[in-house]
């Protein structure tokens, strides 16, 4: 906002890193129509830009992120609409794909 309150027109795109940190997370239970539950949902804050992203976990199980995970934003499908899939960010621990993890996705 400029300061008479009129939004700016001169700002500038910055590319955001696709890597950060859990600032804190949530595992959801409550049945939603077209989604499987349950699932976690993360704030992820984005490195060296202090930018956080709310984003759905991809790649483990729901509950198994905490506070502090490493990780990376990957492109998933996260709905389907009318027959078209619509694409969007979910988070990817650095743990996701070791042995023992788990297989919850995004879509």
């Amino acid at each position: 906002m400029d300061h008479d309150g009129t939004l700016k027109t001169d700002y500038t795109f910055v590319e955001l890193p696709r890597t950060g940190v859990v600032y804190t997370e949530v595992t959801v239970h409550v049945p939603v129509p077209g989604l499987k539950t349950p699932y976690t949902l993360v704030i992820v804050e984005l490195d060296e830009v202090g930018v956080r992203a709310l984003v759905r976990v991809t790649g483990v199980d729901a509950g198994t992120v905490d506070i502090g995970d490493r990780g990376r934003l990957v492109l998933r499908r996260v709905a389907v609409r009318s027959g078209v899939p619509d694409y969007g960010y979910a988070f990817e621990p650095d743990t996701a794909g070791t042995v023992g993890a788990g297989t919850e996705d995004a879509a």
